[in-house]
């Protein structure tokens, strides 16, 4: 037989590269991203002694890796799947009120992780997020824990309800508020002919809220530029949302209490009402998004309506965990009409 010979070009000849590239980073790999955000914000709460605070959030991880040893042990799961589960565990404690009952925090946690794990085979596969499922759980069990909205609707009609907010003993200034103030004002808004009074900075920092998450916003806006400039969190969702609720909050909040048209306070109801955090953190859960832009851009909105009429012009302690299974509940529908558009599709073809 004759032997044949391929002459291969230099440029097609085999090398040593990957044959796989990745375009997005793996599930496992953006949860320990967020933990590694989540942790810096604990060790502030340490810092700033929220004793309270620290032992909630330790005891829902507690729960959750308790959940995720069982899980292990009895499904023999690979490690790495269960690390989105010690991620909702620790993202849980931050959702709840510093005050909430230890125990009762424990037994919420471990065992809805327990039976989402076994009844879905997969936090992806869940139909609603199940750090809000958790949340809207414990508010139930101990609404007494959970404040009512601390703004009173009469503020709403004022000129700026967020410096009223601060200024109404709700807020203490922080010692390095008078010289940021200052500098901001003289080096930055000043070619913009504004100020801002004392408080703001203080209040993005830490307005001292009795949960967790919806304390250090400033933390939390670097969070999101490194999530979403990484592509590790999508970022239409989000911004469609937070543009909706913004928008809807400084165009009719006033009216609802006899305010001017278009006078809303855009940083109070995007700083008091953990709007940042469970936007950033939860609203794009894996599995509770659709998967088309049309999709995502209606459930995004849909959301930011909800949040307005919900949240209204912010100060809500569990408003935000609502808006967010609504969401989810939409999702549900939206991912069916997409289903089925699929399947005519395919079916066009074949």
């Amino acid at each position: 037989m004759k032997e044949i010979k391929i002459d291969i070009p230099f440029k097609t000849k085999l090398s040593f590269q990957r044959p796989y590239v990745y375009q997005k980073s793996s599930i496992s790999a953006v949860c320990i991203r967020m933990m590694v955000f989540l942790v810096l914000q604990f060790i502030v709460l340490i810092h700033s002694k929220s004793y309270s605070a620290v032992g909630v959030i330790s005891t829902t991880l507690s729960a959750a890796i308790c959940a995720s040893a069982v899980q292990y042990f009895v499904s023999k799961v690979p490690l790495y799947s269960l690390i989105p589960t010690i991620l909702e565990g620790f993202m849980c404690g931050f959702l709840f009120p510093e005050n909430y009952p230890l125990f009762t925090a424990f037994v919420l946690v471990f065992l809805v992780l327990l039976i989402i794990n076994y009844v879905f085979s997969g936090f992806a596969n869940n139909w609603a997020n199940p750090i809000v499922l958790i949340v809207i759980l414990a508010w139930f069990v101990g609404k007494k824990y959970f404040p009512s909205i601390l703004l009173d609707p009469q503020n709403l009609i004022t000129r700026n309800p967020s410096l009223f907010f601060v200024q109404d003993s709700k807020q203490s200034i922080s010692f390095f508020d008078p010289a940021v103030t200052d500098f901001l004002n003289k080096y930055v808004f000043h070619y913009f002919k504004v100020s801002i009074p004392q408080g703001y900075v203080s209040f993005l920092w830490d307005n001292h809220s009795i949960i967790p998450a919806f304390r250090f916003n400033i933390l939390t806006l670097i969070a999101s530029v490194y999530l979403f400039s990484d592509d590790s969190v999508e970022i239409l969702i989000p911004s469609v949302f937070v543009v909706t609720y913004c928008a809807l909050v400084r165009l009719f909040a006033p009216m609802l209490a006899g305010g001017a048209f278009n006078s809303g306070d855009i940083i109070l109801c995007l700083f008091s009402s953990g709007t940042l955090f469970f936007t950033v953190f939860v609203l794009g859960w894996y599995g509770t998004v659709p998967m088309t832009k049309g999709g995502k851009f209606i459930l995004a909105v849909s959301g930011g309506v909800v949040a307005f009429l919900v949240v209204g012009a912010g100060t809500s302690f569990i408003g935000m965990a609502f808006t967010v299974l609504f969401c989810n509940l939409l999702n549900l529908i939206l991912r069916l009409i997409e289903d089925n558009k699929n399947y005519a599709r395919l079916a066009s073809r074949g």
